[in-house]
């Protein structure tokens, strides 16, 4: 018996388009609509990740990195976020901890000199240093990444148990998004129609996609 059961970007992004009936049983793509659920579900897994929800296919990895006599260095730029580091001194790897920013503001002076022993991720590639180095020295950070985008072809990182809640629950995000969208591009395909509101003035109102 097999249990093996997958479903490309392409084949769960029209999953969803039927499910929010913008996508008639059998009938074709549209690439503009495509896009949209590609782009909601990057975004929609990169924030599991984040939260520590859910993720599989994503690794710890390792980088080196220069430090020089200045506060701060820059690592890497496919941060989620950081676990360890160390800085060789000598021979030696000493670890340095990676700290909050309540922990960082309440260093009352960050001018001080020496070897590193706490370390704040700034965001993106930075790690700001104190003590300041007063040599420079090679550093190692473990860290888990930001996870991959997804690809045509290729299935995205939803577990098999995940397949039906992910069609079924993430369309009231998507819809939105989805709506958004067309209201922007639609442009002549949309049903216009002038109508009198409150005051007699003339508006326009525009009919968007389908329900």
């Amino acid at each position: 018996m097999s249990i093996t059961f997958t479903r490309t970007r392409e084949q769960f992004a029209r999953m969803v388009l039927r499910k929010m009936k913008v996508l008639a049983s059998g009938g074709s793509d549209v690439s503009a609509d495509m896009d949209i659920v590609y782009e909601a579900l990057d975004l929609r897994l990169k924030e599991m990740h984040r939260r520590g929800t859910f993720w599989r296919k994503v690794e710890e990895r390792g980088v080196g990195f220069a430090v020089g006599t200045v506060i701060s260095a820059s690592t890497t730029g496919d941060i989620l976020f950081p676990i360890a580091m160390t800085l060789k001194d000598g021979s030696a790897d000493e670890p340095v901890s990676i700290v909050g920013i309540l922990e960082w503001n309440g260093i009352s002076n960050k001018t001080e000199t020496g070897t590193p022993t706490r370390a704040l991720w700034n965001g993106g590639a930075e790690f700001l240093f104190h003590p300041i180095p007063t040599a420079s020295a090679s550093g190692t950070l473990i860290y888990q990444r930001i996870t991959d985008d997804t690809s045509a072809g290729t299935a995205p990182d939803i577990e098999v148990s995940m397949l039906r809640w992910m069609k079924t629950s993430w369309p009231m995000t998507w819809r939105t998004i989805f709506i958004r969208t067309k209201r922007r591009s639609r442009g002549s395909r949309g049903k216009r129609r002038l109508r009198r509101d409150g005051s007699g003035s003339w508006g326009t109102s525009t009919r968007l996609c389908p329900r």
